[in-house]
């Protein structure tokens, strides 16, 4: 009916806490010595490139937002990287192009696979966290950074260089030698003054 409301407007209330619970930020500290690591260690049939990439997350605090459920996809992630890693060094100086077929020139195969990679590793790290701009959109804060630090501990003035003092320079209307009568220059107060 016209002027009547579809649904009863306690069903239309957000129940879990509106916008405000939605924009928080979450602060991720870092994991203290001693305390177990919530993500297991990195599986045996990894190569080395994918286990670098692996226990470079692992050793951060972004381990405390992978869940157990992300482990599969934060898996296919390494296994990107190191694949990745593997299509550039198969790439040689000067075969950016190689014969086709019939004798045309076509682009080689690595590039475009290298772009599928990189494609699905800016994905990953946009889903997980790993860059900035992501951890902005999750509303994710790791740690605190070491300018925070000196700035609570009110060591950060003591750090900044001391700027020199501005010189007082006016504007003052007059002929300059090599200027058109009535056209400005500046002149400095310093050597006016003395």
């Amino acid at each position: 009916m016209a002027g009547k409301p579809q649904k009863p407007s306690a069903l239309l209330v957000n129940q879990r806490g509106g916008r405000a619970a939605a924009t928080a930020t979450r602060t991720v500290s870092p994991l203290a010595k001693g305390e177990k690591n919530p993500m297991p260690p990195a599986p045996r049939d990894f190569s080395p490139v994918a286990k670098a990439a692996y226990n470079a997350v692992r050793s951060s605090s972004l381990a405390r937002e992978i869940q157990s459920t992300d482990l599969i996809a934060f898996r296919h992630y390494c296994q990107c990287v190191a694949e990745r890693e593997r299509v550039l060094s198969e790439i040689k100086p000067g075969q950016e192009v190689l014969e086709g077929s019939t004798r045309q020139p076509v682009l080689n195969p690595y590039y475009k696979r290298e772009s599928q990679l990189s494609d699905r590793i800016k994905h990953y790290e946009e889903q997980f966290g790993l860059t900035l701009g992501a951890r902005i959109r999750l509303r994710i804060q790791v740690g605190v950074t070491e300018l925070q630090e000196l700035e609570a501990e009110g060591r950060l003035l003591s750090l900044r260089r001391p700027q020199a003092p501005a010189t007082a320079r006016r504007v003052v209307p007059g002929p300059a030698p090599d200027v058109i009568e009535g056209q400005f220059t500046v002149r400095d107060l310093d050597t006016e003054l003395s």
